[in-house]
């Protein structure tokens, strides 16, 4: 027997406050851990329990266990057991098991929770869940329109008359998933069928498609298919949805498209040539293209194609239609064009075979100006870098939040089905105590993760000059109670003309958590003392807060201390993204923030304002 992992005893503490009887075990159903009145109930104690089997703490388990709870190792949810008592204090009592997933904060399934409670034998109450069934055997009320409904657990599909009779099959036919997909008259209708079917179970994405169908007797025609997902404790139960007859409205819209002729090319923005295939000569340009080269139509027309570019390379072995692939669409390329006017533009080229409604074929070829493209390009790879650096930053950000927001999540999930189930108040009352205190954990999460939303927002804002002792003034005025009972003393020696380009709000905003920081993380063995001074350089206005307090281990903490939820210090005072927003605060103002600290000696955090 495999012994309990370290990891999973210690992630599992919570249950020692629950006042249910709760049963936790692993993949390979070996005992983790025990709630107190599961303990009481199995006359039973956690030493008794330590490297021992589900079946060996509960001999008298029928075989029908292990199948169910390999169920719930594979996702089964609210599994539910009636069992005759299994121990001699019950003798009188039936007993209610529940069977639940356990899951880490990433949704992996990591064991089994197994809830247990007496019920009286002269008074069972029924236990069984009642299921919503919906009633397929009557045809929908509008015309050519039916409705089905898939049951995810037992692959069941049912179709009501109407989308029989769509389908042109008989009443008795009995559908499944497979069937309906060979039913889809191409390969990529019956793949984009299949994957919205697979995102709807896997995802909760609802679908609405236009496909065409192939009848059982051979007649193909088009539907409107649309599905519903629905799910229940994360998981899709099933699928409803229906199936529309559209073929007369499609059949009508296409006719419309075939006769759709080269004139409606003069309503685009961009340019557009028509050549003819065999010959390469141009037939037709729009306005647009005579706009943006400022030359006429009759400078195009007739001439062989792309001759106006005076290009050698282009125009060398029929270029257009060599570079025809199979898939009859052509390399977009990019060159330069003189207009008439003698500016230089940067044309690019986009081609692809038509046919007209003689069935001849032609090139269409559209011209989009992409000078201004150029000039974005050659400031978008200056900005690229800058980004990545960014990018790794919210990445990172973005995982640990996403850590706690699934850690949260699953608290949540345990609490609110434990309560839900629980009937007694004193149980009831400590299970809504331990869901306020997961709420302000969650809330505080939020706010940082708004906080750094806000920041972002703020970052293209242009700078102003202001006063930095205004901005020291406002924050010691906010501080002010907190400084007062910590005895703090000030030193300013920032002279008054100091000015620096910034955004108010985000200085005030560095400036409360640096001297927050210093109050909070005072040395006890002496009188707190913050100092603030300024260096004048070239680049930047440097602002100094050097305090007195316990320091920092820069050893250990060196490398990550400016990253999310990094704490410094034992105690419950830090939650570790005060000095991550900060250096964010100071880079969106074109700024940085550094620090350098001794243990028990004190801190020096410097605030660099850009000149420019």
């Amino acid at each position: 027997m495999s012994n309990t992992p370290t990891n999973l005893s210690t992630s599992s503490d919570w249950i020692k406050q629950l006042p249910s009887a709760i049963l936790l075990i692993d993949t390979q159903f070996n005992f983790v851990n025990a709630s107190p009145n599961w303990l009481l109930l199995f006359g039973q104690t956690q030493t008794d329990l330590i490297d021992k089997n589900i079946v060996d703490l509960i001999p008298a388990l029928n075989k029908d266990w292990e199948t169910r709870l390999k169920y719930c190792v594979e996702g089964s949810k609210n599994v539910k057991i009636i069992e005759d008592s299994l121990t001699s204090h019950t003798d009188d009592h039936n007993l209610v098991w529940d069977l639940n997933p356990w899951k880490d904060g990433y949704g992996t399934i990591i064991g089994v929770i197994l809830k247990v409670a007496t019920v009286s034998k002269t008074g069972e109450l029924e236990r069984e869940l009642r299921k919503n069934k919906i009633l397929l055997s009557q045809d929908s009320n509008l015309p050519m329109i039916g409705s089905w409904e898939y049951k995810v657990a037992t692959k069941k599909l049912t179709w009501s008359r109407a989308v029989k009779k769509i389908y042109g099959v008989q009443k008795d036919f009995e559908p499944t998933i497979e069937k309906a997909l060979n039913f889809y008259a191409s390969g990529e209708a019956n793949k984009t069928m299949y994957e919205a079917i697979a995102n709807a179970i896997t995802t909760g994405k609802p679908w609405n498609e236009k496909l065409q169908i192939t009848q059982n007797n051979g007649k193909k025609i088009y539907i409107n298919t649309i599905g519903r997902p629905k799910f229940k404790d994360g998981v899709c139960h099933r699928i409803i949805g229906t199936v529309e007859n559209i073929n007369d409205t499609q059949n009508t819209s296409f006719k419309k498209e075939k006769l759709i002729d080269f004139s409606v090319y003069n309503n685009l923005a961009c340019g557009v040539l028509i050549t003819d295939f065999e010959s390469g000569i141009i037939t037709n340009i729009n306005d647009s293209l005579s706009i943006l080269t400022g030359y006429a139509k009759d400078y195009f027309i007739g001439s062989k194609a792309l001759t106006f570019l005076k290009n050698k390379e282009l125009l060398r072995k029929d270029f257009l239609k060599h570079t025809l692939n199979k898939i009859e669409g052509f390399q977009t390329f990019s060159t330069t064009f003189s207009s008439k006017e003698g500016t230089k533009l940067t044309l690019k080229f986009s081609n692809s075979c038509i046919t007209n409604m003689l069935g001849e074929k032609n090139i269409l070829t559209t011209v989009e100006d992409v000078s201004e493209n150029i000039e974005l390009k050659r400031n978008y790879k200056k900005a690229t870098e800058s980004f990545k650096q960014q990018n790794l930053l919210l990445i990172d950000f973005a995982h640990k939040v996403s850590h706690n927001l699934k850690a949260h999540a699953t608290n949540f999930s345990l609490l609110l089905n434990f309560l839900e189930k629980e009937e007694g108040k004193s149980e009831r009352n400590q299970l809504m105590k331990m869901l306020f205190t997961s709420k302000d954990k969650l809330a505080n999460t939020i706010k940082s993760l708004r906080e750094f939303v806000a920041i972002k927002e703020k970052k293209n804002i242009p700078n102003k000059l202001i006063s930095l002792n205004e901005s020291v003034f406002n924050v010691e005025q906010n501080l002010i109670d907190r400084l007062r009972e910590n005895k703090v003393k000030i030193i300013n020696e920032i002279p008054d003309n100091v000015q620096i380009k910034a955004l108010p709000t985000f200085v005030e905003s560095v400036l409360t958590n640096c001297l927050d920081n210093a109050i909070s993380f005072k040395n006890e063995d002496k009188s707190p003392m913050i100092i603030l001074s300024v260096q004048d350089t070239y680049k930047h206005t440097i602002l100094s807060i050097e305090d007195n307090g316990c320091g920092i281990d820069m050893n250990k903490f060196g490398q990550k201390l400016f990253e999310p939820y990094t704490t410094c210090h034992r105690n419950n005072k830090s939650q570790g993204v005060g000095l991550f927003l900060s250096k964010n605060q100071m880079e969106a103002m074109n700024g940085k923030l550094t620090a350098t600290s001794l243990l028990n000696q004190g801190s020096t955090f410097k605030l660099h304002f850009a000149k420019t």
